[in-house]
């Protein structure tokens, strides 16, 4: 599909239209006054790819006006759309294709071309499909050639040290996380000879292990570190906005194989309530997990 902006260019070096009128025209070609937002129409210009609706927190109506609007415009990618947003989007861009898991909605006129090169999306495990999927999603929108390696496990890393103050054993969570580990905790232990020391642990990718190996024999008197790949079983599970007395707030809702299913709200979200509104955070947790429960469990084949 020809960029408008295109088609006016043409028009001016065929005299069709003179720069005078081309000028009363190009605003409209730029921006797009909706009443829901305003659509950078040159995005796509700038960026090689136009605008993406995150739809979390927009009404389903709303995401469907633009998502139809940016479809005359290129490729469209609409992330964080419940089934609600994208029934409505797909009745208004009936082109449109659903990603249930990724909650991305995505249109495109005919396939890209490849850029050089290939991503890997790689997930610790199963709780990272829908983001790695969502990442997937916009990759190959994209035109990046693109696979997906699922579960690759954590590997573990442990050390015991019996001289690190309190303060060094603070620096040293915050160098591993900060290095991009997935975890990193201390527990208090009894070594040999009735020493009390630390046992420090350390969790991250299998191709992480060798620098937080290398972390962890720089910044502790430790002369060894033990490691080992770990498998978990996860469960499905996708983040949900609900409704609570104080706002809508994110939950993490989970699915057990017979069908039951377990909430948990997002914490930092449910502390900054608690602290604004001066209420106890288990009461803002508790209620937005029950919120979230009685919610979908009429949809519990959605997730």
């Amino acid at each position: 599909m020809k960029a408008p902006w295109l088609a006016l260019f043409e028009e001016i070096a065929a005299g069709k239209i003179t720069p005078q009128e081309a000028l009363k025209v190009l605003p409209g070609l730029t921006l797009r006054e909706l009443e829901e937002a305003t659509l950078d129409l040159q995005c796509a210009v700038r960026q090689d790819f136009p605008e993406v609706i995150f739809a979390q927190g927009k009404q389903p109506e709303a995401c469907a006006a633009l998502f139809a609007e940016l479809a005359g415009q290129g490729p469209v990618l609409c992330t964080r759309a419940d089934a609600v947003t994208a029934q409505a989007v797909l009745e208004k861009t009936p082109g449109a294709r659903y990603n249930a898991r990724a909650q991305t909605i995505v249109w495109q006129e005919g396939a890209p071309s490849p850029l050089q090169g290939k991503v890997l999306v790689i997930t610790a495990g199963t709780a990272d499909l829908p983001w790695a999927e969502e990442s997937v999603e916009t990759l190959r929108l994209m035109g990046n050639r693109t696979d997906l390696l699922l579960d690759v496990g954590v590997a573990e890393l442990r050390a015991e040290v019996d001289d690190m103050t309190g303060e060094e054993a603070g620096a040293f969570l915050s160098l591993v996380l900060d290095a991009g580990a997935l975890d990193a905790y201390l527990t208090p232990i009894t070594m040999k000879k009735s020493r009390a020391g630390l046992l420090l642990t350390v969790l991250c990718l299998p191709f992480q292990a060798s620098a937080m190996q290398q972390i962890m024999l720089k910044q502790t008197s430790t002369l060894g570190v033990r490691r080992e790949v770990l498998w978990r079983q996860e469960l499905p599970r996708r983040v949900q906005q609900v409704q609570t007395p104080w706002g809508v707030l994110p939950v993490k809702i989970a699915q057990l194989e017979d069908g039951s299913l377990k909430a948990a709200a997002e914490y930092e979200a449910a502390l900054t309530v608690a602290r604004q509104q001066q209420l106890l955070l288990r009461t803002v947790l508790q209620g937005a997990e029950c919120a979230a429960l009685e919610v979908i469990s009429k949809h519990a084949d959605s997730l």
